[in-house]
């Protein structure tokens, strides 16, 4: 996998040390860094989303059930 050149820059600079375990992500604004505490920070809103979708699936298959029940 390639970088793109304002990646190699960055990890290449001389004020930058060149680590093999830094990451870093693309952003409109520029390059960010990814430690292990905003991976935390920037991945919990997804979680919260992600049950409550689980939650909306349930009721939905609720409704569908109670529907089919209330037909027969």
């Amino acid at each position: 996998m390639e970088q793109s050149s304002a990646a190699r820059h960055t990890t290449e600079s001389k004020h930058t040390p060149l680590c093999e375990n830094q990451r870093y992500i693309e952003t409109p604004v520029g390059l960010r860094k990814l430690t292990e505490g905003n991976i935390d920070k920037d991945l919990s809103g997804f979680r919260d989303k992600r049950g409550s979708m689980r939650r909306l699936v349930n009721v939905a298959k609720e409704l569908k059930y109670m529907k089919e029940v209330m037909i027969d």
